[in-house]
């Protein structure tokens, strides 16, 4: 199933244009705290019962230019276009999730129509522990047309919805294209599904398209920050291993290429790089398109949370049940790469490997199909 994506959600509103990404965020967090405040002026949906939607953000996750940023914008666009009061929940720990989550349920467990959005990976366990008590609660939602969403899980868990983004397509098609490259796979930490498939993805799409460098051929490895939530907002201990590759110039293989999957903490890659304008090391944008952003990004993997979100949330207020379990990926157009138009024009650092300016897009072409194929064969085997 193809995702259908929202000409609201790709242009929310007309004001924001022209803003730079951290203006937006604070923008949006101001409005929808706002919006909150005002519960008794929930909007009327298709039965006539009234809508309200509670966004539980990932630890330390807003203001990361990728994933966590590109799921509040779908969230601020479903609300201005339907006047639908946000609530904005900023925990600074899984713990002060758990107990928000906990506090919501208590508080919407007899209102009609409220939706509350767990959207990131580390909330997995939470939705799966609950107690009986809990349990009664949320059947008491859903009987009143309340739902739990999860983001991002592809388990069936009793009275919550979840819905997963597969990425092993796209980190196959991403990998392919680094293929001449000694790449690093940066990861946050081991154990989150979204993760790991992305790391097998780019593994399998260097190793079948690895090529040589003098003669060289070329490596592909893997390195975790953390081994818990918290390496998804530890962009200093990115910035400082990224550094340390730069600065040591024995290291073998050399590596020239870096996968960085870190939610927050990417923003010390691209810190890093940018502080070492003369390296040649590239890096892939991840999640959003990160357009203008980086100049040493020929490429970013995009993630359509934004949008998948959207069209769940209009769903929901039409009155259109969502399934027990759903899963998006790059056939779906749920995940895609998009090439840095800017990448040769401010390139400072050139290489044989690029020097042709359509190398990438030539690249995509030919890899994108048979990552299409490889995410499907993939979902077979599992």
């Amino acid at each position: 199933m193809k995702l259908v994506i929202s000409q609201r959600l790709q242009h929310p509103s007309g004001y924001l244009h022209g803003l730079g990404l951290g203006h937006v965020i604070a923008l949006l967090c101001l409005i929808i705290i706002s919006s909150a405040c005002n519960n008794d002026e929930a909007v009327d949906i298709s039965n006539g019962r009234k809508a309200r939607v509670t966004f539980i953000a990932a630890p330390y996750g807003l203001g990361d230019n990728g994933y966590n940023d590109a799921a509040i914008n779908g969230v601020f666009a479903f609300s201005e276009f339907t006047g639908t009061p946000i609530s904005l929940l900023r925990p600074a720990s899984i713990d002060e999730a758990a107990a928000s989550y906990r506090e919501w349920l208590d508080e919407n467990a007899q209102r009609d129509s409220s939706v509350l959005v767990l959207c990131s990976v580390v909330y997995g366990q939470l939705a799966k522990e609950m107690t009986a008590t809990e349990r009664q609660k949320l059947e008491s939602l859903n009987s009143r047309g309340g739902q739990v969403l999860l983001f991002e899980s592809d388990e069936l868990i009793e009275g919550i919805s979840t819905v997963f983004i597969n990425r092993y397509g796209v980190s196959y098609l991403a990998g392919a294209m680094a293929g001449e490259f000694n790449a690093l796979i940066l990861a946050a930490a081991p154990g989150y599904t979204s993760l790991e498939e992305s790391i097998r993805g780019f593994e399998d799409g260097h190793a079948a398209h690895a090529g040589s460098y003098y003669s060289k051929p070329s490596t592909c490895s893997l390195e975790y920050l953390s081994d818990n939530e918290k390496g998804f907002a530890m962009a200093d201990s990115a910035y400082r291993i990224v550094n340390r590759i730069i600065d040591n110039k024995d290291l073998e293989p050399r590596i020239d290429f870096i996968f960085p999957l870190l939610g927050g903490s990417g923003n010390g890659v691209f810190r890093a790089i940018t502080d070492n304008p003369g390296t040649p090391m590239l890096v892939a944008g991840m999640d959003t398109d990160q357009v203008g952003l980086w100049t040493r990004m020929p490429f970013a993997v995009v993630v359509r949370i934004g949008e998948v979100l959207y069209n769940y949330l209009e769903d929901w207020i039409n009155g259109i049940d969502w399934p027990a379990s759903q899963c998006f990926g790059i056939d779906d157009e749920a995940t895609d790469i998009v090439i840095n138009p800017f990448f040769y024009k401010y390139l400072d650092y050139w290489d044989e490997r690029y020097e042709d300016e359509g190398t990438f897009i030539q690249l995509y072409e030919k890899y994108y199909q048979e990552a299409i194929l490889k995410e499907n064969s993939h979902e077979k085997d599992k």
